[in-house]
Parts: structure tokens; sequence; C-alpha cells
């Protein structure tokens, strides 16, 4: 008998956090969706499985009980799974003109402990991006990774939102002008720049939001999602619609969150490009490397293409990043 109230507790729970997902629990939770989804639809299989089994004696009559619940929350969680992701994937509605004329952007969280100074520089030399995107980026990693960055990079801008020594970086082949002035100076603030490439113009944020680890932190992340979005409704007032704008960073956020499609709806005229990869994981836990979401985004206005979204390994990191190929 335990062992069905245990498991009718935990479907209780898991439709509390699909019913009220404003909730800092069920954020968290639900951050883990594509893990509910396997869950119930195993328990929904096994339910089925025991249905003409006899040697589960008088627990055999809750078992119809336990396929309705799992079976609606398989139902639930799927649907609002499929709801974000569009069943596209990069380079099947791509064409490669062979002109090569675009940008290159490589961007990973690369995690502010990383020591492995070797792997990052092959990971940038494979790449070669014309433009590098970096957050938790340290004095260590500065140090030694100079004489590259120096060397291809003459071009950075640097944004310090925490108050502790890490920040975020951008590191470019072609000038770009630092617009971060033009934002209040706040904890966990974003990067904000502009590039003039080919006669056009590029305007491209990079985020790295409060991750929701306590509480404080949960409304942290989602004061900086207001004022971002507070923001960037002032700078489409300064673009015109030709300009180009790229938003991307580690957002700290899945996109099942209720956060999340508040976030969106306040950026309008973008849309988030990683719904194309079906299904994506961008970050894990360290020790849990098993646990893993979606919680890097890249927004593009509807003006901007490009020949390929590649996700890519980030040595040592806790983080996958993305690099972005052919961007006009």
């Amino acid at each position: 008998m335990i062992f069905v109230v245990v498991l009718l507790t935990l479907t209780m729970l898991l439709l509390f956090f699909y019913l009220f997902p404003a909730f800092y629990i069920s954020e968290l939770v639900i951050s883990f969706l594509p893990y509910i989804i396997f869950f119930a639809l195993w328990c929904f299989v096994l339910g089925i499985a025991l249905l003409k089994n006899k040697k589960i004696g008088i627990y055999v009559k809750f078992v119809p009980l336990f396929i309705l619940i799992f079976g609606l929350i398989f139902f639930l969680f799927s649907k609002k799974y499929n709801s974000f992701y569009t069943g596209e994937w990069f380079g099947c509605d791509t064409v490669n003109t062979g002109d090569d004329s675009g940008l290159d952007i490589l961007y990973s969280n690369i995690l502010y402990k990383n020591s492995d100074y070797t792997g990052l520089q092959i990971w940038i030399e494979k790449y070669d991006p014309d433009m590098l995107m970096i957050v938790e980026f340290t004095d260590d990693h500065n140090e030694n990774l100079k004489n590259i960055l120096q060397e291809k990079y003459p071009y950075s801008a640097r944004t310090t939102w925490s108050q502790i020594y890490f920040g975020s970086v951008v590191f470019s082949k072609y000038p770009i002008t630092n617009l971060t002035n033009q934002v209040d100076q706040w904890s966990w603030r974003y990067s904000y720049f502009h590039t003039r490439y080919n006669s056009k113009n590029y305007y491209i944020y990079l985020v790295h939001a409060s991750s929701p680890v306590t509480y404080k932190y949960f409304e942290m992340r989602n004061k900086h999602f207001d004022t971002l979005g507070q923001d960037f409704a002032k700078h489409i007032k300064t673009r015109t619609k030709n300009d180009k704008v790229l938003m991307l960073g580690d957002f700290n956020v899945s996109p099942w969150s209720y956060y999340y499609d508040k976030l969106v709806f306040s950026l309008t005229g973008l849309e988030d490009i990683t719904k194309r990869f079906t299904i994506l994981f961008t970050w894990r836990i360290k020790f849990l490397p098993f646990l893993q979401s979606h919680i890097d985004h890249i927004f593009t206005s509807n003006n901007i293409s490009f020949e390929n979204v590649e996700k890519v390994k980030t040595p040592w990191s806790d983080h996958y990043g993305f690099f972005m190929q052919n961007i006009k």
C-alpha cells in the first residue's frame, strides 16, 4: 500500500507542477521535462504489462488507475514539449550556395573554473570564427589565451556582470562598438554591441542570466528577463527595419518555463531558432551528468539568414556551445 501511496503522491505533484508552472519548484522540475515524459511513458507501459499479472495480488486493482494517471501525464507533458520544437533540423532546409561572405560566430559558457586552456585554444582554432562570444570568462582565461586572442581578434568588448571577477566577452576580427553603456549598471547585466559588416548593421546581445539555484537567484533571473524585455523595446526605436538583430547566450531557463514564455513575448520580432533542433540539451549537472536541460538559446530577427547552426562540445565546461555559420 505504501508503494501505491507514493505513486499517487508523485503523480499529484507532477500534475501540480504542470498546472502551476510559475512556482519556483515547478520551474526547476519542468526544466527537466523530457525526463518526466520518458518516466511517464515507462510507467504507462509497465502498467499495461501488469494488468494480467496475478503475482501482484490486491494491487492489481490499482493498475487501471495507474495506467490512466501516467497516460494523462505523458500526454500533457508531451504536448508541452512539442509546443516548442518545430520538428525541423538544421541543414534540411538550408542551401549552401558557395557564398561564404557571412559572419561565423562561436558561442559558449566556458565555466569560470575551466582550466583546460590548451583545449580551449584548440577549440577556438578549430572553428576559427569571425566573432567569439564567451560567458564566464575570467582574468585567468584572458591571461592564458591572450596570445591567440590578440593575434586573431584585434577588437573586443568585455562586460563584468557579476560582483566577482568573471563576465561576458566578445572577441571580433571586425570592428565592434560596445553599446553596453546604454544599459543600467546592475549585476548580471547583458552585453550589447554593434558591428557593420558587408554594409549591414548587426546589433547583438550576449546574455547570461542568473542561475536559479536558490529562490533569490530565481527572482534575480526573472528581473533580468523583465529588464531585458524593457530595454529591447527601447532599442527597437533606435534601429531601422533593415538592421539585423541577434540575441544569444545562457538564459538559464528551459523553453517549457512560464518565464521563458514571458521573455519571448517581450522580444517582439525575434525567433528562437534553437527550436529547430527537435531535441536539444545544452547543459548538464556536473555531479549528475546524466541530467541535462536546454537553457542556451539563440534569437534572431526575421531578416537574418544563416547556413547552419551546430551544437558544439566545449572543453571541460558543463555547457555545450553553438557555432553559427554564414550569418547574413
